[in-house]
C-alpha cells in the first residue's frame, strides 16, 4: 500500500505530465509560447519540410541537409495580397516576381492585381533532363527570372536550364545546364548565369570538386564563355581564401549572384572597370569581382557580412547586398556598403525592428527607397531611407498538403509602368483562363 504523501507526490507527477503533454499538444495550432521562438529558428535559414518540398543535390552549408528555399515558407496566417499602401511615399510602377507555387513568373501592380503572367511546361521544355519528371522536381518553380524589353522573359530553373518565353509564354529557346540562383541580363542584351560543375582537381583536392561557374550566353541562347570561379580564385592573390575549403567535399563557393560592372568606379580601382564580374559568394561570406577576360579575381571583400546575397553596385558607388545571418545568429539585413573606406552608410533589419528572418533579394528603387524580398516568407516591403514601411506584399499564392504555406517568393523587381509590350491594355487587365488556373 502506498503511504498517502508518497500517491500524493505520484498523482501530482501524473497530473504534471498531462498537462505538459495537452500543453505541447495545443503549442503549435494556438501558437502558445515559445512557439514563435521555435518557428523563428526553424524557418530563419529554410523552409518547414513538406512531402512537395523539393530536395537538391547540392549543399551549400559544407555539411548536412542543403540550406535552401523550398517551396513553403512560413504557415498561411494572414491573408495574401498587398497588406499596406502609401502612394504619397512609394515608387510607382508594376511589380515582376517568382513564386515557388507553380513554374511562372508574374507582373502585378502596386495594388496587387495581376497584369501579365508567363508560364513555362518545364515537362516539354526540358523532356528527357534528369530530375524534371520526377515528383520533387524544383523544375515545378521558376527559381528567377529577367524581363526582357519586347514582353519576354528569361526563366532559371533551379539545376535543369534557362529557357526564353516569349511576350505569350511560347518557348523561343533553352539551354540546359545546372544553372542556380542567378539569371543576370547586361545592357548590351548578353546573358550571364551561375551553374554548379563538379570537376576533378588533383592539385587542390583528390576527390571531385563542386565548382561555380558563370555562363556566358548570346542573345539566341549560344553558350559564349564559362568563367570557373575556382580557377578565378586560384590564380589571383586571393587564394588563400581556399584554404579551409580544401576539406570540404561539398559545394566550395555556392555562389548566390553575378551581375556585370558598368564601369562607374573604373576612376577609382581598375578591378572595378567596365566588363567585370560582381559575385557574392555565401559559403567563403565574400563578395568578389572576377575579370572574365583574364579568369582571376581581382578584388575581394569579406568581414562586414556573414552570408552576403544579392550584392549590386548602386550609382553612388556602394553596395547593396542582403546579409542572411539566419535566426542562430540574429535576424537578416540589408547593407548598404562603401566598398573602399569599408563603412556601412545604411542597413535595415538586423536586431531593429521590423525584423527579417529569411533569405532575400533586395534593389535600390530610383526615388531612393529599397524593395526587400523575404525569401522564405513569401513577403516584400519597400523601405524608406528612414526605415518606414510604405508598400507591403505578401505572396496569397499557397503550397503545402493542405495550402498551409505561403508559397516563396524568390526575388521582386519594380518595373515602369509605361512598357512597351503593355501599351494598350489596362493595369488590371484580366487573366486569361490558363493563367487563372495557374495562379490557383
Amino acid at each position: 500500500m502506498i503511504p498517502g504523501r508518497r500517491l500524493g507526490a505520484v498523482a501530482g507527477l501524473l497530473a504534471a505530465m498531462a498537462a505538459c503533454a495537452a500543453y505541447g499538444f495545443l503549442l503549435r495550432p494556438w501558437k502558445l509560447f515559445p512557439y514563435s521562438i521555435l518557428f523563428r529558428h526553424h524557418s530563419g535559414r529554410g523552409s518547414p519540410a513538406t512531402r512537395a518540398a523539393p530536395r537538391n543535390r547540392f549543399d551549400e552549408t559544407g555539411g548536412g541537409e542543403r540550406r535552401v528555399e523550398g517551396e513553403g515558407g512560413v504557415p498561411a496566417a494572414i491573408k495574401g495580397g498587398v497588406t499596406t499602401y502609401d502612394p504619397q511615399r512609394a515608387e510607382d510602377g508594376l511589380n515582376f516576381f517568382t513564386s515557388a507555387h507553380a513554374p511562372l513568373a508574374s507582373l502585378i501592380d502596386m495594388n496587387g492585381a495581376v497584369v501579365r503572367t508567363w508560364i513555362a511546361d518545364i515537362g516539354k521544355v526540358f523532356a528527357g533532363r534528369p530530375g524534371v519528371s520526377a515528383p520533387e522536381s524544383s523544375g515545378r518553380f521558376i527559381r528567377d527570372a529577367e524581363l526582357l524589353p519586347d514582353g519576354g522573359i528569361l526563366a532559371l530553373f533551379d539545376e535543369i536550364g534557362i529557357v526564353r518565353l516569349d511576350a505569350d509564354s511560347r518557348v523561343v529557346w533553352s539551354f540546359p545546364a545546372s544553372v542556380h540562383h542567378d539569371v543576370y541580363l547586361d545592357a548590351t542584351g548578353t546573358i550571364w548565369a551561375l551553374a554548379h560543375e563538379q570537376r576533378l582537381v588533383p592539385d587542390f583536392r583528390k576527390d571531385p570538386v563542386l565548382d561555380s561557374v558563370v555562363l556566358e550566353l548570346s542573345s539566341n541562347g549560344r553558350l559564349l564563355r564559362r568563367v570557373s570561379v575556382l580557377d578565378s580564385f586560384r590564380k589571383s592573390n586571393y587564394a588563400a581564401a581556399l584554404a579551409d575549403r580544401k576539406a570540404d567535399a561539398k559545394d566550395l563557393f555556392q555562389a548566390s549572384s553575378v551581375i556585370v560592372l558598368d564601369g562607374t568606379l573604373a576612376d577609382r580601382s581598375p578591378a572595378f572597370r567596365r566588363g567585370n564580374l560582381l559575385i557574392s559568394s555565401s559559403n567563403l561570406g565574400m563578395i568578389a569581382i572576377v575579370d572574365p577576360d583574364e579568369n582571376s579575381v581581382v578584388w575581394a571583400l569579406t568581414g562586414l557580412w556573414h552570408d552576403p546575397r544579392n550584392a549590386r553596385l548602386l550609382p553612388a558607388g556602394h553596395l547593396l547586398l542582403f546579409d542572411d545571418l539566419g535566426s542562430s545568429r540574429r535576424a537578416s539585413r540589408v547593407l548598404e556598403v562603401d566598398p573602399f573606406s569599408q563603412d556601412v552608410v545604411w542597413s535595415f533589419g538586423g536586431t531593429a525592428q521590423p525584423m527579417l528572418n529569411s533569405a532575400g533579394y533586395v534593389e535600390r528603387l530610383r526615388g531612393g527607397n529599397t524593395l526587400i524580398t523575404e525569401t522564405n516568407a513569401g513577403r516584400v516591403r519597400e523601405v524608406t531611407r528612414d526605415g518606414h514601411v510604405v508598400w507591403e506584399f505578401v505572396n496569397p499564392n499557397r503550397v503545402g498538403e493542405n495550402g498551409e504555406l505561403v508559397a516563396v517568393v524568390f526575388a521582386m523587381e519594380r518595373v515602369g509602368r509605361d512598357l512597351p509590350f503593355l501599351r494598350g491594355r489596362s493595369d488590371n487587365a484580366s487573366e486569361s483562363d490558363e493563367d487563372q488556373k495557374a495562379e490557383r
